[in-house]
């Protein structure tokens, strides 16, 4: 691998499969002194390509991960509904206070349960990040889909930029994809992950 790439290209190689460029090109380019327009002509050079290749193999030998194992992962928490987690259901409930004519009063309570674990598919296991009983009920927090969804798109090279929304920055992504909208996108990382 070192034999064929000048140690510019080796700069590439190593921002592009590690550290917080890792898989962005234009970003690798800039670390390794090129110019981010030299991004794929960079990532198809034979010699790089073929030092892309070795280490990514080294490290899912090392590792036993592949790229199709994680994107795989990553799909599960993308595409999981939650309605495979919990159910919810609205029952009306007697209050205990009865009105004038002597009626009961009721009132209507949304109940919400986990579905049986042994019953739980895997992809919505692996979309479960917590589950804890609260004073107020049962919580469930799932892996964030946007993460999920963002991280696909950069292994996928379609993503091109992204905003998180809201006050937390947790919020919907407004742009994830080159003219996609989101349910095209969506749409798009399922079969590609149906065809990997």
């Amino acid at each position: 691998m070192t034999l064929d790439c000048n140690p510019k290209q080796l700069a590439f190689v190593a921002a592009y499969t590690s550290g917080p460029t890792i898989g962005n090109a234009a970003a690798s380019c800039i670390e390794a002194g090129y110019s981010p327009e030299s991004a794929p002509d960079l990532v198809e050079h034979p010699a790089v390509r073929k030092a892309i290749d070795d280490i990514r193999t080294e490290a899912e030998a090392l590792s036993k991960i592949t790229k199709a194992k994680a994107m795989g992962e990553l799909g599960r928490i993308a595409f999981t509904d939650i309605r495979e987690i919990i159910t919810w259901k609205s029952v009306v409930v007697e209050t205990g206070d009865v009105d004038d004519d002597g009626v009961p009063l009721t009132r209507t309570e949304t109940q919400v349960s986990l579905t049986e674990w042994a019953r739980l598919n895997p992809s919505a296991a692996a979309a479960i990040a917590e589950i804890r009983q609260t004073k107020d009920g049962l919580s469930v927090k799932m892996h964030s889909k946007v993460a999920a969804l963002t991280e696909l798109g950069r292994h996928l090279g379609v993503a091109q930029k992204f905003a998180h929304t809201g006050p937390t920055g947790e919020g919907p992504v407004e742009t994830i994809t080159r003219g996609m909208t989101s349910e095209e996108a969506g749409e798009f990382y399922r079969r590609t992950l149906d065809e990997g």
